[in-house]
């Protein structure tokens, strides 16, 4: 089963998404867990957009593309979804085996 992991505050502002990014990127790298991460802060989706950045850097890099792939490891799944969509998503993320699910929130 999966496990879910959510930094919560009503505030903006206050790292939530910076400390789920080093937390999933830390799980994913060094203990080697199945991580996916579910961007819900809506409007800005910044958790989201900074992985396209990423990616889009990757693929046109091939010398860091051939790294990682000797890693035999890909980047960790980051998806976009709304605050009305993620119970379902968290849902269908739930018998995952040996999978932690973060979920980026907003400070609203």
């Amino acid at each position: 089963m999966a496990v879910f992991i959510s930094i919560c505050t009503q505030k903006g502002g206050t790292g939530k998404t910076t400390l789920t990014m080093h937390m999933a990127t830390y799980f994913h790298a060094v203990e080697k867990k199945n991580v996916i991460v579910l961007d819900a802060d809506f409007p800005q989706h910044s958790f989201y957009n900074e992985r396209a950045l990423e990616i889009t850097k990757l693929r046109q890099d091939t010398e860091l593309l051939a790294d990682l792939q000797k890693q035999g490891r890909a980047p960790y799944d980051v998806r976009k979804v709304s605050m009305t969509d993620a119970p379902a998503m968290l849902d269908s993320l739930a018998e995952q085996p040996d999978t932690l699910v973060f979920l980026d929130m907003p400070g609203t």
